[in-house]
């Protein structure tokens, strides 16, 4: 995981993200990403003790087709097209480089959606990295999100301190 961080972590920017999803791995082919109620218990307590981190909540509805997303958060909306660049899989978790496309498109009106997703989120920043808790469907997810050139130590710390939490 340290060469791949190596790697891109210094090419992140806001249109060139590393999201990071922590969960284990199944088979060379599937991740899981669900994480435990006591687990994003532990997570939260360890961001909150040890690390100085902004919070903030929000719920956000999100309709998936294909590669495109429309997010509909506190009455705004956004359509993204996520074009994925690099990805690699770890023990507990698995590494996505992905190309952000904003506003260079009219947003699209489809009848069906391959996923519609209603999250609850709350997002801690820890040293320039999001970390976002999401709940849907009574599952959670953690996953980082990387938008800003940042040490690659700092990065790797992180994602193991968070992974250690994990049960």
């Amino acid at each position: 995981m340290e060469e791949f961080l190596k790697k891109e972590v210094p090419l992140v920017n806001k249109n060139r993200i590393l999201d990071v999803h922590i969960g284990s791995r199944v088979s060379d082919h599937v991740f899981n990403t669900t994480i435990s109620t006591p687990s994003v218990q532990a997570v939260i307590r360890m961001l909150t003790r040890d690390h100085k981190c902004k919070q903030h909540c929000s719920k956000e509805h999100v309709y998936v087709k294909r590669n495109e997303h429309i997010v509909l958060k506190n009455n705004e909306q956004d359509y993204v097209v996520h074009q994925s660049l690099h990805s690699e899989m770890f023990t507990n978790a698995s590494c996505n480089v992905i190309k952000l496309i904003r506003g260079e498109y009219p947003i699209p009106s489809y009848s069906t959606y391959d996923n519609i997703l209603y999250l609850e989120i709350v997002e801690y920043t820890v040293h320039n990295i999001m970390i976002k808790i999401a709940l849907a469907d009574d599952m959670y997810t953690i996953s980082l999100r990387c938008a800003k050139p940042n040490k690659v130590a700092t990065v790797l710390n992180l994602i193991q301190t968070i992974g250690a939490c994990i049960k």
